[in-house]
């Protein structure tokens, strides 16, 4: 007969946000309230941390002035070339240039009158004497001009807007610290920032302080909540995005959820140490019914258990009658001890110790990630509890299984 035959492979978990955002310290400041408590339902726009504003409120004027400082200096330097400075020497040279041209124009009028015996040549020399300080006086305004002019060249022009560009990059670094109060941007449950494996409780108190840039709290959403599991790297090969997964729990008050696995990471975690390769996958919960979501938290340990295979319309045996012994089908494992070779009964019970040891050796390492153990099989036709063979049977062996299945051998 034809029926839904479905493998699974088995893992432990545990629940996370699969949606989160992470509250950070706006600046360095000491911790003044905790409006919140670990764990907390909170709602968009809720008040949860408030911060001692008082330095930050200073270094906001200190950068506010150095700022304005800055831009007034970059406009006057931009617009030198008719600034006051300039204007300035340009006046004063332009007056030297006319004291000069009227003293040479006395000069003319009185040397005709020295020709004409009408003034004394004292007064005469007297002007050329001014002429020779005044022509002084003229190169000086002159080279003033020039070296006003050189005050705004390219270079300073370029210093004045990188200066008024870094002070206004400081000013904006603290102005965007706002007033010292944290809120919540989205409704969810509130967590503890990551530990980053070092063993430091990273759990925000008032009095303490906290550093700009610090992980404060990290607000989860309900609405998207991931299992995070580890695969040894003998798994890797049976579960891949993709594949559908039954999740349960002993926390979840015999609910069964339901999710899609979104991803397995390409690098092996820290957790498995030097000499073991375990990497880290998720899979995403589909969306929880009220109920589940009263009693599924963030934190709960959860079981997996991934679709590997599924087969609708599988070729299985019929159920034995009941005028049949009871045997064991070549799908099924006993629980119980394992005799030995010479206490086989049948060439069944042999047929089940052999496969029982070839599925051991073929996987020799048996994934504790995966809590999947091949039990050996009790060659007793009376014991009945049984379990599905592990992922790690091999596919040909299986085939055999199956078809001596079928035959009801």
């Amino acid at each position: 007969m034809r029926a839904l035959f479905v493998v699974t492979v088995n893992f432990s978990g545990r629940v996370t946000p699969g949606e989160r955002i992470d509250l950070s310290a706006p600046f360095d400041a000491r911790v003044t309230r905790v409006l919140f408590e670990y764990g907390d339902q909170v709602e968009a726009g809720q008040r949860l941390l408030e911060l001692d504003a008082s330095d930050v409120l200073r270094s906001r004027a200190e950068a506010e002035s150095a700022w304005l400082k800055a831009d007034a200096e970059a406009a006057r330097v931009v617009g030198w070339e008719v600034g006051v400075e300039v204007r300035r020497a340009t006046r004063a040279m332009a007056a030297a240039e006319a004291d000069l041209a009227d003293l040479e124009a006395r000069i003319v009028e009185t040397r005709a009158l020295l020709e004409r015996g009408l003034v004394p040549r004292s007064e005469y020399e007297g002007f050329l004497q001014q002429r020779r300080q005044r022509e002084a006086a003229l190169v000086a305004a002159r080279e003033e001009l020039a070296e006003t002019l050189k005050r705004a060249g390219a270079g300073e022009k370029r210093l004045a807007s990188l200066q008024r560009a870094v002070a206004a990059a400081q000013y904006d670094a603290v102005r965007s610290g706002g007033d010292g109060v944290i809120i919540a941007p989205q409704g969810g449950v509130i967590v503890r920032p990551a530990s980053q494996g070092d063993g430091v409780d990273k759990a925000v108190r008032t009095g303490g302080r906290v550093a700009k840039g610090q992980s404060l709290a990290v607000i989860a959403s309900t609405a998207a909540l991931d299992v995070v599991f580890m695969l040894d790297e003998l798994d890797l090969g049976a579960v891949h995005p993709g594949q559908r997964a039954v999740v349960t729990g002993p926390g979840f008050g015999g609910k069964t959820l339901t999710g899609i696995v979104t991803g397995v990471a390409g690098e092996a975690s820290a957790e498995g140490g030097a000499n073991k390769a375990v990497f880290e996958a998720r899979v995403r919960l589909d969306p929880l019914s009220s109920d589940a979501a009263r009693v599924v938290r963030i934190g709960m340990t959860a079981n997996l258990a991934i679709v590997a295979y599924e087969n609708e319309s599988a070729l299985v045996a019929p159920p034995p009658t009941r005028s049949r012994a009871r045997r064991p089908t070549p799908l099924s494992w006993f629980e119980g001890a394992a005799p030995s070779p010479s206490g086989a009964r049948s060439w069944w019970d042999a047929w089940a110790l052999w496969a029982w040891r070839y599925c051991q050796a073929s996987s020799p390492a048996m994934s504790s990630s995966g809590r999947r153990r091949l039990r050996q099989p009790n060659l007793s036709a009376e014991h009945g509890a049984c379990a599905s063979v592990g992922a790690h049977a091999p596919r040909a062996l299986v085939s055999v299984l199956t078809l001596l299945s079928v035959l009801g051998m």
